[in-house]
């Protein structure tokens, strides 16, 4: 890995949509400050797909309510360790931020919160820096 790579915070996205997915990895690719690396569809697909994964942060979009969706989510946290969990809400229906804490969360986003991709990677990862 080179310095800047090496620097850059590293993160995955779990989101359904294909067109939110490329718009991040987009964003991403044109800030040097960040490296998508890993995508996936859903939760479920997330847990193993994480497991090997170095990153330090994990943007999740939309959790709805139910008891499988708070399962996988205490799952993720075992797969990423210490990385930083994000959920991203949108809506009544989403996870409320206490339950989402209380599963693994690190961390919840209101939609609202921002109006562009790089605001919700800024929100999202916050204060944190890699060394070099």
């Amino acid at each position: 890995m080179t310095t800047r790579e090496t620097s850059m915070i590293r993160f995955a996205l779990i989101e359904d949509d294909p067109d939110t997915r490329l718009l991040v990895r987009l964003a991403a690719d044109l800030d040097p400050r960040y490296a998508l690396v890993a995508e996936f569809e859903s939760l479920q697909d997330a847990v193993p797909g994480l497991l090997n994964q170095d990153v330090d942060v994990v943007i999740v979009d939309r959790l709805r309510q139910n008891h499988r969706t708070l399962e996988l989510l205490t799952q993720l946290r075992v797969a990423v360790g210490t990385a930083r969990i994000v959920v991203v809400a949108h809506d009544r229906e989403s996870v409320p931020p206490s339950v989402a804490v209380a599963a693994g969360a690190d961390a919840f986003l209101d939609r609202t919160a921002f109006t562009s991709v790089s605001d919700a990677l800024q929100l999202a990862t916050g204060r944190l820096h890699r060394a070099a």
